[in-house]
């Protein structure tokens, strides 16, 4: 195969993988937006946490380890009413009581919740469409030569 074919195989496969994560990233966006239909974002802060110890052992070398999951008691004000929840949700990070947290509560149930969490999905598109232009101007400038 001469190089001339070779790298306009490779720019074509670096499109294509560029057009997937692309794609990926747009997907994820909506699903995202989807779940967020008939929530309202706001503010909770952590008023205690719960504890829970968990004991590991590792198959290779039999050691035992002990570590503990956290997840937060919160309470947030919607239309001058106080509401507290208990997550379900735990994590190996302790969250400090005072902190704020970012939540969605349902309109129609403002005691079902759903923590808010950081969206990359734009990040993906963004990454996805630079590789592809790079394997648009890779294919350009070799189809010139």
């Amino acid at each position: 195969m001469n190089k001339k074919i070779k790298i306009v195989l490779i720019s074509v496969i670096i499109m294509i993988i560029g057009i997937v994560i692309s794609s990926y990233g747009i997907i994820s966006e909506e699903n995202h937006k989807e779940k967020q239909k008939g929530y309202i974002k706001t503010t909770a802060k952590v008023i205690d946490t719960i504890a829970t110890s968990q004991i590991k052992k590792d198959k290779a070398t039999g050691l035992v380890s002990n570590y503990y999951l956290y997840a937060p008691i919160i309470k947030y004000k919607i239309s001058n009413k106080t509401y507290k929840y208990e997550s379900k949700e735990y994590d190996v990070k302790e969250p400090k009581i005072g902190s704020k947290i970012e939540i969605a509560y349902q309109k129609k149930n403002p005691n079902n919740i759903k923590f808010v969490k950081k969206n990359n999905d734009i990040l993906i598109i963004i990454i996805g469409t630079i590789i592809t232009f790079i394997g648009i101007v890779l294919l350009i400038t070799r189809k010139k030569k």
